[in-house]
């Protein structure tokens, strides 16, 4: 019994630890601004300690100047024989100094320290925790690259070896993302129908066009229009700012967003270049044959690590 019960808060505080790890960047970040908050508020507070300090220190500054006023009064007295003044002064002088401590920079310092120790502490510590979060993001983001990286040059390798055994046109029949199927049709004969697939759900390297916003299944030369005029924009837009992400050829091309394609694509060393790809497939649903056109581009790659703006649109 107390086995299965220490395990269970094992595997609790396991849980709790994974969490608290997975969500470590937007814990300091939202830890951060609350923080910054919080050093306003102290600042705030600490304003009144401040003018409290530097108006005393003000007050003591302006008595040792009346001293030393004093003093040489008194000393100009004596030089004179003005013995009556010279009493009348050091009585001044000893009223004065009673009590009377003078300016001490390692006490103004102490004090001007502890009063503002607490906004300069929290918002030391906010922007130690929001760089963190970056340094933690950061290095995520790196690692997913370079794991991105490594798929990418798997993939790579195999494509251009299928290539040199094969040819290029053989590559483009086995990478359309279609699959073949075997149907009984109405005769009750078995046949091979070609239906499309989603061999590449991640939209890295190609999307057929009917998932667009912008197809028009009636009018496929339209579509064939778009795409093109979208790959001259997207060509224009890489000579214009040097790199290109995924997520910029999906909007054009009436895609949804995904979260790889914020940080994948293409910069001015790669000749990018939207192809379309005219195939005949059997519907699922209604089993009639159709065209269909798949949209794909070269393959993607980390961008924002090194952008190389001296690439072929840099002339």
């Amino acid at each position: 019994m107390k086995n299965t019960i220490l395990i269970k808060v094992q595997r609790s505080f396991s849980k709790v630890r994974h969490t608290t790890v997975k969500y470590s960047p937007e814990i300091l970040t939202g830890a951060g601004i609350i923080g910054l908050g919080a050093t306003a508020y102290f600042a705030f507070k600490s304003a009144k300690k401040v003018e409290v300090i530097t108006d005393d220190l003000e007050n003591r500054r302006k008595i040792e100047e009346e001293i030393e006023a004093l003093k040489d009064q008194i000393a100009e007295a004596a030089r004179e024989g003005q013995d009556e003044k010279e009493v009348e002064l050091k009585e001044q002088l000893s009223v004065m100094s009673k009590g009377f401590e003078p300016v001490s920079r390692p006490e103004v310092v102490r004090d001007l320290a502890g009063a503002v120790a607490k906004p300069v502490l929290t918002g030391g510590l906010s922007i130690c925790a929001i760089a963190l979060s970056y340094y933690i993001q950061h290095h995520r983001i790196m690692a997913l690259a370079g794991a991105f990286a490594s798929a990418t040059l798997e993939r790579e390798v195999f494509e251009k070896r299928f290539k040199e055994k094969y040819g290029e046109k053989q590559w483009e029949e086995f990478s359309e993302p279609t699959e073949e199927e075997q149907v009984v049709d109405k005769k009750g004969k078995e046949q091979t129908i070609k239906v499309k697939s989603k061999k590449d759900p991640s939209g890295l390297y190609g999307r057929w066009f009917d998932e667009s916003s912008e197809y028009t299944a009636d009018d496929l030369t339209y579509c064939a229009a778009f795409i093109d005029a979208q790959s001259t924009a997207m060509e224009d837009k890489m000579f214009r700012n040097g790199y290109i992400v995924l997520n910029d050829v999906l909007d054009k091309l009436g895609f949804e967003r995904t979260r790889m394609g914020a940080f994948v694509g293409w910069d001015a060393s790669q000749n990018f270049e939207i192809k379309r790809r005219t195939t005949t497939v059997t519907n699922p649903v209604t089993g009639e044959i159709e065209t269909q056109i798949f949209v794909h581009w070269p393959k993607p790659k980390y961008v924002f690590d090194e952008i190389d703006y001296d690439g072929r649109y840099s002339e």
